[in-house]
């Protein structure tokens, strides 16, 4: 299995993160209790040609609604996902990413990113969700906004 990973045999992969940084690197592996192994995750989102993050923008009580396509954010979560670095805690490498040609998405409950060439850019905003408060309030960088049409 690890072979077809390593050899570029996936076209597109969508896998969770604990943290995402500005410039689009992503920690899946250390929070602060405790180091998890980062086993294929490196194999799967090196060499895929097309890399979906699937997490949600806070954690750690967040309560979300969603009706008639509208979401709502009923309580914040107390855990900011997005952080100015992830440190030394790299499981994703934006820059390879570039490097590879790799096409990279961060798809949360509010909104989706895209990864950039200067960093992740905003590219959709859900409906119902107030882009300043819910989300630029919310993030400890700057971020570029190019919102799909």
């Amino acid at each position: 299995m690890f072979d077809f990973y390593d050899g570029g045999g996936l076209d597109i992969c969508f896998l969770g993160t604990l943290q995402i940084d500005k410039a689009g690197n992503v920690n899946s592996h250390m929070n602060e209790t405790k180091l998890s192994g980062i086993g294929g995750f490196a194999n799967i989102t090196q060499t895929a040609k097309e890399v979906v993050f699937c997490s949600t923008f806070t954690t750690g009580g967040l309560e979300i609604e969603e009706s008639y396509g509208r979401v709502k954010i009923v309580r914040e979560g107390r855990i900011n996902k997005f952080v100015e670095s992830v440190g030394r805690a790299v499981s994703f490498s934006a820059e390879n990413a570039h490097d590879n040609g790799q096409k990279v998405l961060y798809v949360t409950e509010r909104c989706v990113f895209q990864l950039g060439r200067d960093g992740i850019v905003l590219t959709e905003v859900y409906d119902g969700i107030d882009i300043e408060r819910d989300i630029l309030q919310k993030l400890p960088f700057e971020v570029k906004i190019e919102l799909e049409k």
